[in-house]
């Protein structure tokens, strides 16, 4: 992915979009017992929001790539420090999004679970989210 195809698929500001791919691969893939392949597109590895930036309104989404049989069912995170709320879900499945408050410093684990209708099988892909409202980008 390019610099510039990466900074469309996760746009920071007051409100965070990032792009997620899933594919079957039946072997090697890195969830669902090696069946089923995730990437969220951003570098690095988790999102930080900006400190700056308050209720930011967070989507996950299907890139445009993933098939029509993968659904997102649920959206689970271990946020302790009342972070997350307002979880809305697709009505086809291809996107949640939440609100962050990002007004405590926490890493927030997520754990994304997506059914692959065609197989009957679910599995979970987990993004991770960083709040630091001390920091200025």
């Amino acid at each position: 992915m390019t610099e510039q195809e990466n900074k469309i698929a996760c746009h920071p500001g007051a409100d965070i979009d990032c792009a997620m791919s899933v594919a079957y691969v039946e072997i090697g893939g890195n969830t669902g017992h090696g069946k089923y392949h995730y990437h969220y597109h951003y570098q690095p590895g988790m999102v930080l929001v900006p400190g700056h930036h308050r209720n930011v309104t967070m989507r996950y989404r299907f890139d445009q790539a993933v098939g029509f049989n993968f659904r997102i069912r649920k959206l689970i995170s271990s946020d302790s420090q009342n972070q997350i709320s307002n979880i809305e879900y697709d009505p086809d499945g291809r996107w949640v999004s939440f609100r962050n408050a990002n007004d405590r410093s926490t890493l927030i684990f997520f754990m994304v679970v997506v059914e692959d209708l065609q197989r009957g099988e679910t599995f979970s892909c987990d993004p991770e989210v960083g709040n630091d409202p001390q920091i200025t980008p």
